[in-house]
């Protein structure tokens, strides 16, 4: 799949919604993905590690540091555009009445992860993925039960374990 795909098929995903879209891209992505998205605003981001997990956790806080007043965040990695546009609005949702939340799919923890504004001070900290899963063990999410299989898949379509990138603890689930 190509960067103009990836993020055609995330504004396909978001657009729908009617949430402010910010879009944190590398230098040489950043044409491509400009012209698939349209009006969303996207964000030349010089991330700084390597590591892929620790490149995701680098965009998510660029991004919430550029839109430092939104009453919240939803975090979608580009490498998981297969789910549904009303799993992100869902989740979305479930913010108004939880500062951290995730989709769930079968008792499997996914993605989005959405992140309300009370948590922004601690969000901006993150220095990558292993901060993330101390943010995550810190600040117990609520599991938001969705039918969408997309929120535990990769780009490639199969179903996976969800990785450690996307590993959230089932802390507690608005369906029980």
């Amino acid at each position: 799949m190509t960067s103009f795909d990836l993020a055609w098929g995330l504004a396909q995903i978001l657009t729908p919604c009617g949430l402010p879209i910010v879009l944190v891209t590398d230098g040489a992505l950043r044409a491509t993905t400009a012209a698939s998205v349209g009006q969303t605003t996207v964000h030349q981001a010089r991330l700084h590690t390597l590591h892929p997990l620790d490149r995701h956790i680098e965009a998510l806080v660029e991004g919430v540091l550029l839109s430092a007043h939104a009453p919240g965040w939803i975090w979608l990695p580009s490498d998981t555009p297969m789910m549904r546009p009303l799993t992100v609005s869902t989740v979305a949702q479930s913010l108004a009445s939880n500062p951290l939340v995730h989709a769930e799919h079968i008792q499997q923890a996914g993605i989005p992860l959405g992140v309300g504004a009370e948590l922004y001070s601690e969000l901006i900290q993150l220095g990558g993925h292993r901060d993330l899963q101390r943010f995550r063990a810190r600040y117990p999410a609520l599991a938001v039960p969705v039918s969408d299989p997309g929120v535990v898949m990769s780009v490639a379509g199969s179903m996976r374990p969800t990785p450690q990138s996307h590993s959230f603890p089932p802390l507690r689930n608005a369906g029980r």
